[in-house]
């Protein structure tokens, strides 16, 4: 059950600007390193809680039709879906009507 990424956040929660600020740097040596470390705390809270803090596209792939009326999603909060597809084979699938299925956000 591969949960990918397809399109990532546009932003980080909390800015270089922001980051600068709070630990008190004045110039622009640390930026990098900065902006690396805002990356990996955010990677680590939504890693650690299955949470998305910030907007971003993931595909759901199940091996099997699922024995449950439901699907449970590893993350969260959920949006919106954009499509459910059933594969026949690996370039072969059906899009299921919007109508057919229920998406509780």
């Amino acid at each position: 059950m591969p949960l990918i990424l397809t399109a990532g956040p546009m932003c980080e929660p909390v800015s270089l600007t922001e980051a600068k600020i709070h630990c008190r740097v004045d110039n622009d040596n640390e930026d990098a390193l900065l902006a690396s470390l805002i990356l990996a705390a955010r990677l680590h809270v939504e890693q650690s809680l299955n949470l998305a803090l910030i907007r971003q596209s993931w595909s759901l792939y199940l091996d099997a039709w699922p024995t449950k009326a439901w699907v449970e999603l590893p993350l969260s909060p959920l949006i919106s879906v954009n499509a459910v597809r059933l594969y026949s084979a690996p370039d072969i699938y059906t899009t299921l009507d919007p109508n057919s299925y229920f998406v509780d956000t």
